[in-house]
């Protein structure tokens, strides 16, 4: 009894220490990747990941719009959001002047949702913002 009451205690302490913007990330993705139209073959997220630089399928533009909508960094519109994007840059950042420098640079809108959206996963990682995508998949 001593050891079932042991492994349930341990089991909500590591969910409750779980990074909760590795955990949303990987929930957005899941919702993202259960649409056919932002489905985007595993592979492609992998290669990324190694570095590598596939040929992104016509609907990566859709499925990085359909992540950044759902982590509140995008609008419904395809607008960058101002409030979650310094919300996203203060994670990392505590320097204000350094938050302020990343969201003028980032906060681009272009001329489609997807371009804005694969603009802003540039931006963020160029200036190392993590919403999740440093992380592998089960962190």
């Amino acid at each position: 009894m001593a050891c079932l009451t042991f492994i349930v205690i341990f089991a909500l302490v590591s969910v409750s220490l779980a990074n909760p913007v590795q955990t949303r990330w990987n929930t957005v993705h899941q919702n993202c990747q259960a649409d056919k139209k932002t489905y985007v073959p595993d592979e492609i997220f992998e290669q990324l990941k190694r570095g590598e630089k596939p040929t992104l399928p016509a609907n990566f533009g859709l499925h990085a719009n359909c992540m950044l909508v759902q982590l509140d960094l995008q609008d419904e519109h395809g607008n960058v959001r101002l409030d979650g994007l310094r919300v996203a840059a203060g994670r990392q950042h505590t320097d204000s002047n350094h938050i302020d420098r990343i969201v003028n640079e980032c906060a681009v809108n272009k001329e489609s949702k997807e371009t804005t959206a694969i603009g802003l996963f540039k931006c963020l990682s160029k200036n190392h913002v993590d919403i999740g995508q440093f992380l592998k998949k089960n962190d």
